[in-house]
């Protein structure tokens, strides 16, 4: 049976963490919190949102921190992203490192870091099957804190589901939070 670890965004159907070989619930949680950062977003000094992403990739001293457009959404271009990685230490980011997909829930935040983060790996959506065993993580609005849940696939349409157009194809009955504005 295959674990698959899913991001709050990666709940998007379109990127799905590498399928994991992990013998317990507890290393499959200890990998989603070393990958997954916390998103603060403010305008004015003034928090108006918060969501999460995970790490995905680094070139040089930049990282690309994927999360759901809808988390970078930002009324005139003017916020600031606090990004808290899982080792506490928190990292700036302005509107000109948010780069966002225009038909899909999805964007990219870049950040600057000397440390050396664990990175997800991407997998092949198609292959997540109804049955496998799914987790959902990540930092929602409402939570105080990391919120992790375990479920499984119940319909993987492979596509976009009809009338979607923020790219979802998984339905899944893991728990998950959506963070909102």
């Amino acid at each position: 049976m295959k674990l698959i670890i899913l991001s709050a965004v990666a709940t998007l159907g379109v990127w799905i963490a590498q399928p994991v070989r992990a013998a317990t619930t507890r290393e499959v949680y200890n990998i989603a919190k070393s990958v997954t950062a916390r998103i603060d977003v403010s305008q004015n000094g003034r928090s108006i949102g918060r969501g999460s992403g995970f790490l995905l990739k680094k070139r040089g001293s930049i990282y690309s921190l994927i999360t759901n457009k809808h988390v970078t959404r930002c009324p005139e271009n003017s916020c600031t992203y606090t990004i808290t990685t899982a080792d506490g230490r928190r990292y700036l980011a302005t509107d000109k490192q948010v780069i966002t997909s225009p038909n899909l829930d999805l964007a990219a935040i870049e950040f600057i870091s000397s440390n050396n983060y664990p990175l997800a790996r991407l997998g092949d959506c198609t292959a997540v099957k109804p049955g496998d065993i799914i987790y959902t993580s990540g930092f929602a609005a409402e939570a105080a804190g990391f919120t992790f849940a375990g479920g499984e696939v119940l319909i993987n349409a492979q596509r976009r589901l009809s009338g979607d157009r923020g790219g979802y194809s998984l339905v899944y009955n893991a728990y998950t939070r959506c963070s909102s504005f």
